[in-house]
């Protein structure tokens, strides 16, 4: 009942109650996780990348699947792309750890790891 009770605050309570919760972890994490997913593939065929915002450490930002020509071993063909922006805060994460992890994710996604 108190979450509901929330947006009809004022603007300037609003901000005090998230300046508590973001610097409490704990609290942050218990309402809100620490994973963010959005798309804009649901509305079309949008061909393009788009940039979340999100005070999540990762935030995962998908468009559409669309088709496009790609090199396949020297070779044109046309393929299904996924564009994909991911967010990482690097006050979280270091730099090396994110390279590792995007590289695997490409590669799971691409080989469909785990369908």
């Amino acid at each position: 009942r108190m979450e509901k009770l929330y947006y009809f605050l004022p603007g300037f309570f609003r901000r005090v109650i998230w300046k508590y919760v973001l610097s409490h972890p704990k609290t942050a994490f218990s309402y809100m996780g620490n994973v963010a997913f959005t798309t804009v593939g649901t509305m079309g065929n949008v061909n393009g990348w788009f940039i979340p915002t999100s005070i999540h450490p990762i935030c995962f930002g998908t468009g559409a699947i669309i088709k496009k020509p790609k090199v396949v071993d020297n070779k044109i063909e046309i393929r299904e792309i996924l564009n994909m922006t991911v967010l990482l805060d690097h006050d979280v994460v270091d730099g090396s750890p994110m390279a590792r992890f995007i590289n695997d994710l490409a590669k799971n996604v691409e080989d469909a790891t785990f369908l």
